[in-house]
């Protein structure tokens, strides 16, 4: 479940951004009442954690249900990591809304759905573990195959403007949007494999600056 929610996130931002043709703008109002409301919800459920006295016997329930399939062992008793997610987030509408480029912040959600969850794989086939470092538990494994799925899912974004509409602005080669799309997939790879406990955060962040920057340099030639 941990691993759905995860995604799901980052693809209702897609959609709602390619297909739903919503504007950052909404994008921030959406992004600060979601925010919002998950924010104080987590904040409920640690205190529900630390003073399981003072709750009725069905929230203690409902709090011990959520705690064993919503989150980590680690987490079930102090915030979890959804502040870093949601700044990750911020930080992305932030720098996208900057250089108005919806597209690079739908690329962004898609990375953040894709990018970490697939790199899990990584803790089953993990090709050579890091041991030392900033990568430190996680392995080279979990970086391609996070790479891979940021790969193919950026280039099902290139189909779709092929086949169903247009996505991207005019003016920009399609081999463009290929390079910087490829920019944003080894950045965020990379955020997933050095990030630690904020690659939800490094994630969006970086990989929506890294494209952003390449859309200004593509612009420019």
């Amino acid at each position: 479940l941990r691993g759905l929610v995860h995604s799901f996130a980052g693809i209702v931002g897609w959609v709602i951004l390619h297909f739903l043709g919503a504007s950052l703008e909404t994008i921030g109002i959406i992004l600060l009442g979601a925010g919002t409301v998950l924010f104080l919800g987590d904040r409920y459920r640690v205190w529900l954690s630390q003073n399981d006295n003072r709750a009725t016997e069905l929230l203690r329930r409902a709090n011990r249900w959520v705690a064993k399939y919503w989150f980590r062992d680690t987490e079930a008793r102090r915030p979890a990591n959804v502040v870093a997610s949601l700044a990750g987030f911020g930080t992305a509408w932030f720098i996208c809304w900057t250089a108005s480029a919806p597209w690079i912040a739908a690329a962004c959600c898609l990375l953040f759905s894709l990018v970490d969850p697939v790199a899990k794989l990584g803790r089953y086939w993990p090709i050579k573990r890091i041991d030392a470092g900033w990568g430190r538990g996680k392995s080279w494994g979990g970086m391609l195959y996070g790479g891979l799925a940021g790969t193919a899912g950026c280039a099902s974004i290139i189909i779709a403007h092929l086949i169903i509409q247009p996505f991207f602005p005019s003016g920009l080669e399609l081999w463009q949007v290929a390079v910087i799309y490829l920019a944003g997939v080894l950045t965020a790879s990379v955020a997933e494999l050095v990030g630690g406990k904020v690659d939800n955060f490094l994630i969006p962040a970086a990989s929506s600056l890294v494209m952003v920057l390449s859309y200004a340099i593509a612009r420019i030639l």
